[in-house]
């Protein structure tokens, strides 16, 4: 594909467990201690594990006082994390906008609280539904949300298709950025604790068990269950220019991937960016990975060793696992990852990958953001 506009990064947002803000979230994942707590968003069940990842004390209102009507916690954090990043490009609001600003959201789970919430009701008496819920219950409800709050007018696209979606919505908005699509267009991963989400989890036998200390303890690979939402603005670099705005990263280039492994798929899209990006193994500085659980981690940082032909040992060292301290935060794991490598601003590129780890062909996607 030939482009011939450069994307660069103009502002991020984010809102984890880790704080809401990227340098607080670069700091938590540079301790790489996991962020545990006590769960409160939902009673949970005898025999289920009590620990998660939860944003605690979260209120809406701190970043977006106009909003005063129901809203689902994954729009929420959607909003919060927006907001956040479009302040700090400057393009908050109109006067400071060239043009319209897109929007490209990926979220795995979508509303499952608000769905949950008006199908109960229903289930109850059909007369007594509650309609509000109903229209805050699908996976591109936060996107409307979004678009009618922060007056986002541009290129739209939602993206779910499982924990990598953040990651396909940054790699959609770059290229409608370069392919002259948009001049410029929030992209924005979010997905939230839900009991549903929780359930299904457990299920499968996913959830860390509180007798287990820590992930990293644990040779199954399960995981804390956790939550929150990443945002970046990317922009068309004249365009960027033009209004005098600071410029915190280039995207120089992404690449995806689907195999019958993960690994391979991994190993795939990490090529593939530095196919396009036009750089060598040894010219990526760090490394954000958002697997979650020991052995998916394990896996991500193998992929890794393969793909830039060093030595596992070296890797592991390069590596920011955001699942090891955040949990398995889903689609918001890839934009978090992205606002807090800018945010830490190291010297030399970094590579971020997000991957599906289930499913009969799995599929990855890598990007690459270098620093001034």
């Amino acid at each position: 594909m030939s482009v011939s506009r450069l994307a660069v990064i103009t502002g991020v947002g984010a809102i984890s467990a880790g704080g809401e803000d990227a340098a607080e979230l670069a700091s938590a994942l540079d301790r790489g201690a996991p962020l545990a707590s006590e769960v409160t968003a939902f009673e949970t069940e005898p025999g289920e594990p009590t620990r998660v990842s939860e944003i605690a004390d979260f209120d809406l209102a701190r970043h977006v006082p106009s909003v005063r009507s129901y809203v689902d916690r994954t729009s929420a954090l959607a909003l919060a994390a927006a907001k956040l990043a479009l302040e700090d490009a400057s393009l908050e609001d109109d006067e400071k906008r060239a043009g319209e600003v897109g929007l490209a959201l990926g979220t795995q789970w979508g509303c499952l609280d608000s769905m949950e919430l008006f199908y109960a009701k229903l289930a109850g008496n059909p007369r007594f539904a509650p309609p509000l819920p109903f229209s805050h219950s699908y996976a591109n409800s936060p996107a409307s949300v979004l678009a009618i709050e922060l007056k986002l007018r541009g290129h739209h696209a939602v993206y779910s298709t499982g924990r990598a979606s953040g990651a396909w919505a940054l790699l959609a908005g770059a290229d409608a950025v370069e392919l002259g699509r948009a001049d410029a267009v929030a992209c924005v991963g979010s997905d939230s604790l839900s009991r549903a989400a929780f359930r299904h989890y457990h299920s499968l036998g996913r959830l860390l068990p509180d007798d287990v200390a820590c992930p990293d303890d644990d040779a199954q690979g399960r995981f804390l269950l956790g939550e929150g939402a990443g945002a970046v603005v990317v922009e068309e670099s004249s365009a960027a220019e033009a209004r005098g705005a600071k410029v915190l990263a280039k995207v120089l280039g992404s690449g995806a991937a689907s195999c019958e492994d993960t690994v391979a798929a991994i190993e795939d899209a990490a090529r593939a960016a530095l196919l396009r990006a036009g750089l060598l193994p040894g010219d990526i500085a760090c490394v954000y990975g958002t697997a979650a659980g020991r052995s998916a981690i394990e896996s991500e940082i193998a992929a890794m060793a393969s793909s830039l032909e060093i030595p596992e040992e070296r890797a592991r060292e390069m590596t920011l696992s955001g699942g090891r301290v955040l949990g398995e935060t889903m689609a918001a794991g890839a934009p978090l990852a992205v606002a807090a490598a800018c945010a830490r601003c190291v010297d030399g590129p970094a590579l971020v990958v997000s991957a599906e780890w289930s499913g009969t062909r799995p599929s990855a996607v890598a990007l690459i953001v270098g620093f001034a």
